[in-house]
């Protein structure tokens, strides 16, 4: 005997129909995808003033939070995250795609940076900065103009040279 078999019929949920099994099914794989139920929503084809109710019911909706839960464990094959470091990643995914009311860009971006670091790609960039920085040009601190114009004569003659090379 199951634990959903003790409870009382009124307080178990509802048996859906194949149309709204599929429905919801849909929306969580949009949500997924961005952590944004209004936007999934919107992607299903809700009108926006239907998809602001439509959304916060369907992440209360019991099933489609047993089907983010198993989609976050499919995200985990080899149990790399903990479920505390999961719950994290996900917070830092709704953050990195939010775009509603009273949303700052420096909290996307932190979010953005914090997910970078966790797939190691933060290694990545710095390891694409090595090397010579073009682009930028070095101006001595001289007080005469005709002393700077030799300078940066013989700097870009130096550099034209490095160019043909």
């Amino acid at each position: 005997m199951g634990p959903s078999e003790n409870l009382h019929t009124d307080l178990s949920e509802p048996e859906l129909s194949e149309s709204d099994l599929l429905l919801r099914q849909e929306f969580v794989r949009l949500y997924m995808t961005k952590r944004n139920a209004y936007d999934a929503c919107l992607k299903l084809g809700f009108l926006p003033s239907y998809a602001k109710d439509w959304s916060k019911n369907f992440m209360q909706d019991g099933y489609v939070r047993r089907l983010i839960a198993k989609a976050e464990q499919e995200r985990n094959p080899d149990g790399r995250y903990t479920p505390r470091q999961l719950e994290l990643i996900a917070q830092l995914d709704r953050e990195a795609n939010y775009f509603g009311v009273g949303c700052a860009h420096g909290s996307r971006v932190t979010a953005i940076l914090g997910l970078m670091k966790l797939e190691g790609m933060d290694q990545q960039v710095e390891e694409a900065g090595k090397g010579p920085r073009g682009g930028v040009m070095v101006v001595p601190q001289l007080t005469d103009a005709n002393t700077w114009g030799e300078v940066a004569l013989s700097s870009q003659l130096l550099l034209k040279e490095t160019v043909r090379e």
